[in-house]
């Protein structure tokens, strides 16, 4: 007997949650959400809303990033990432997949801050940098310029984590 999956999407303030699956999957993913934003006092919802449905990728593709259904700490601890620029990279792919394909430097600095990174103390010259190697670009004249992740960048991300894939400790 198929098992019907669980949705759930919740926003809390300026954070939201949004998870299919097993149901006791995710509400634990769900808990952890609460615990990284510091909302492990609010009560989870404990019967699924509406009904089981396939989701859409955000790729458009046949295959589907790791970014999507991830929250950003574990998105970016699941990739090796060397240095600033990769960092930067991670985070504007991140909020494509779920749907903020344009960032500003505030709000990625912003984004950055719900890592385990420290904050990078040159973030204009890292996103740059990033942009150098042709991951990202800045789009727009000021005030509307933001950084977007074009394909390439997704593809150097992808390989960034294969790498660490195929390594065994």
């Amino acid at each position: 007997m198929p098992s019907a999956a669980f949705e759930l999407s919740v926003s809390i303030g300026g954070d939201s949650f949004s998870a299919s699956g097993k149901h006791d999957l995710v509400l634990k993913a769900f808990e952890d959400f609460k615990t990284l934003t510091g909302r492990s006092g609010d009560p989870a919802p404990t019967k699924p809303r509406g009904s089981a449905r396939k989701t859409k990728s955000n790729s458009g593709g046949a295959s589907s990033s790791t970014a999507d259904g991830l929250l950003l700490p574990a998105f970016v601890k699941s990739i090796k990432l060397a240095g600033n620029k990769e960092k930067a990279t991670a985070i504007l792919a991140w909020a494509a997949e779920n749907g903020k394909d344009r960032l500003t430097t505030n709000e990625v600095e912003n984004l950055w801050k719900k890592t385990h990174f420290k904050v990078a103390s040159n973030l204009s010259r890292d996103l740059g940098a990033a942009a150098k190697e042709g991951w990202i670009e800045l789009e727009g004249k000021a005030p509307d310029q933001a950084w977007v992740i074009h394909g390439f960048g997704k593809t150097a991300l992808a390989s960034w984590g294969e790498a660490d894939a195929g390594k065994k400790g």
